[in-house]
């Protein structure tokens, strides 16, 4: 049987984030990992449930970034809550479309925050390497 669900609400509710170093000593080769977990389920009714969540980014001796929210979905709620209860997992079919609702919307707002705290972007920055153009082409990045 296939599961299927649709988030109709997305909401973070607690920011944390914090610096370790001071903006004078510099890291190099800094390891980021991102994780999501669900931390809760609960059924509002047979068709829609509440699922609360934590986003962390961690920036080893560096800081971190933490986001926690909830999102509201309809869908099999009392057996995704079921599954929930039972095994601390949900099903794979939706668990994907929470995770990825998740880590998409957290990861803009963990990009400003970690701008304002002085902290790399949560994601590998593209490389930029001009080249140079051949005598009457364009400039290609």
């Amino acid at each position: 049987m296939s599961l299927t669900v649709d988030i109709t609400k997305f909401e973070i509710i607690g920011l944390d984030a914090k610096r370790f170093q001071n903006m004078a000593e510099r890291a190099s080769n800094i390891r980021i990992d991102q994780n999501s977990s669900i931390t809760q389920v609960t059924p509002l009714s047979e068709t829609e449930g509440l699922l609360a969540f934590r986003f962390c980014v961690n920036y080893a001796a560096l800081g971190y970034i933490n986001i926690s929210g909830e999102l509201l979905f309809n869908g099999p709620a009392q057996q995704i809550t079921e599954a929930w209860m039972r095994s601390g997992n949900i099903p794979p079919e939706v668990a994907n479309i929470f995770h990825s609702a998740i880590v998409s919307s957290c990861m803009v707002s963990a990009v400003l925050v970690a701008r304002e705290v002085k902290l790399p972007p949560p994601f590998p920055m593209p490389r930029v390497n001009v080249q140079r153009p051949p005598p009457d082409g364009p400039e290609v990045a």
